[in-house]
């Protein structure tokens, strides 16, 4: 343990207790492979924690399912803030309507304990909290600022929206861990697109919302056909299936664009070991996309958008081409780029796995440590006066 981690354990050799809030492990999603890393972190900082379930308990749940669910969830937290005393609640959330209307209650019910409380938001919808009206947005967003102690969220561009928007509140930029599963795909990516019995393989993942840019790239699709011949895979599942099959079938590109569906790691692994370039397209509010991490540490060059924290990590023409939102006509020159140039792949693919393991575990840890510090020596220091 680094002397950073040790600032925890300030006061006496007893460990932070900490009561983690976070979806159920089972559920699909990169915040479950998030989760065990990060509880990894935190045991290896001295935090003694006890795992709860917030949000989604399942991935078919019904009205009923999803009203008493949540509403178990807070008496659940309730009772165990009230039977033992923990140093931190730590609630993995997103900022949108459904997880406020979740988290707000929350807060509410823990207010008169002393436990400090943070959120970690994997993502944010801020654009309604700069426009005009969304006054309950605004209230309620309003509302989980002054009832927590620290809001962490993954990239600078979140840190100003929720500033502006908020100032009083407590933020701080922190990093998600990552580690690879396994490691970059065999051979030069000369060879990946030059076999004669297969075409380059593009790879869009993640979940099938518009907001990803998904249907973007289905547009972006029949100008790079016209100049080099690829097939697409598409790895993810979501609301907007039926309609990615429609728009696939409407443009005759059945025999060129996969939809794969939900993969586990394992399999998906295999899936960026063949893969030539990765896509994520994305206009979504999200922090630092999971899949992106992923992709670079099979060493992939990756076409995406310069927005939350990416635009912190990578850096264009080096781990990525970046390129606008909404832009098909973009997407399309930058696959086509990187497809007609090895070089330029090898060198991203190179950059990207040296960048990826700025985001271990031990190099991501320090930051949480020395925020948690600051908290708990905040509260000993209030609790003295």
């Amino acid at each position: 343990m680094n002397a950073s981690s040790q600032n925890i354990g300030k006061g006496g050799n007893r460990k932070t207790k900490i009561l983690y809030l976070s979806l159920n492990p089972d559920l699909n999603g990169p915040l479950p492979k998030i989760d065990p890393l990060m509880i990894s972190v935190l045991n290896n900082l001295g935090c003694q924690i006890t795992k709860g379930t917030w949000g989604r308990h399942s991935e078919s749940e019904n009205v009923f399912q999803k009203l008493f669910g949540r509403i178990g969830d807070v008496v659940k937290a309730f009772v165990t803030l009230a039977r033992t005393p923990y140093d931190i609640l730590y609630v993995a959330t997103t900022l949108d309507e459904k997880a406020l209307s979740r988290d707000v209650p929350l807060l509410l019910a823990v207010y008169w304990f002393t436990v400090k409380k943070i959120l970690i938001e994997h993502g944010s919808k801020t654009t309604p909290l700069s426009l005009p009206g969304n006054s309950m947005y605004k209230f309620m967003t309003r509302l989980v600022v002054r009832l927590t102690d620290a809001i962490f969220l993954l990239s600078t561009e979140e840190i100003r929206a929720w500033t502006d928007f908020e100032p009083r509140g407590h933020y701080y930029r922190v990093d998600n861990p990552f580690l690879p599963s396994s490691t970059r795909k065999t051979g030069s990516f000369a060879n990946t697109i030059k076999k004669t019995d297969s075409y380059p393989t593009l790879l869009f993942a993640g979940r099938l919302l518009r907001l990803k840019g998904i249907f973007d790239l289905l547009d972006a699709m029949p100008l790079i056909l016209k100049q080099i011949d690829c097939r697409l895979l598409i790895a993810g599942y979501g609301e907007e299936k039926e309609e990615i099959e429609h728009c696939i079938a409407k443009a005759n590109l059945q025999q060129r664009v996969s939809l794969l569906g939900y993969l586990d790691s394992e399999h998906l692994a295999d899936i960026y070991r063949s893969t030539s370039v990765f896509i994520l397209p994305t206009y979504y509010g999200e922090g630092f996309p999971t899949v992106i991490s992923e992709a670079m540490s099979f060493g992939l060059p990756i076409v995406t958008t310069a927005i939350r924290g990416t635009a912190d990590h990578l850096k264009n023409e080096v781990n990525t081409l970046f390129v606008p939102p909404r832009d098909p006509q973009a997407i399309a020159s930058a696959v086509v780029r990187l497809l007609r140039d090895p070089k330029l792949c090898e060198e991203m693919g190179c950059a990207n796995l040296a960048k990826v393991q700025e985001f271990a575990p031990e190099n991501v840890a320090p930051k949480y440590s020395e925020i948690f510090s600051e908290l708990l020596e905040t509260a000993r220091a209030n609790n003295q006066n």
